[in-house]
């Protein structure tokens, strides 16, 4: 995506982050991020968002997100892959939050 900045985007999602929220994969942020973000534009593009060709799906892409981290952090029990929904939910939010600050969103 023209004009995203992976690395800004990381720092930004860390500062905005609420670790009590999700205090078990809070201690692996950075890590935690990093797969989130490529997941997300992993998701983006098999869904052909990147190219224009579909809108993104929140469901779907949370769906995809949960799947792909809960495998990614061998997440294998519910608390675990709760600890990952709790994640995704808290990281969908904040992405969105940044690239609507740094004038990334179309809304069509």
């Amino acid at each position: 995506m023209e004009g995203y900045d992976k690395a800004e985007a990381m720092a930004w999602m860390e500062a905005h982050f609420d670790k009590k929220a999700c205090p078990v994969l809070a201690k692996r942020l950075p890590e935690v991020l990093s797969l989130a973000i490529d997941g997300d534009f992993a998701y983006m593009e098999k869904a052909g968002v990147l190219e224009g060709k579909s809108y993104y799906d929140d469901d779907d892409a949370f769906e995809f997100l949960t799947e792909r981290l809960g495998k990614e952090l061998g997440a294998q029990n519910d608390a675990a892959m709760d600890a990952v929904e709790d994640f995704v939910d808290q990281y969908m939010e904040l992405q969105q939050a940044f690239m609507e600050e740094k004038g990334l969103l179309g809304w069509d």
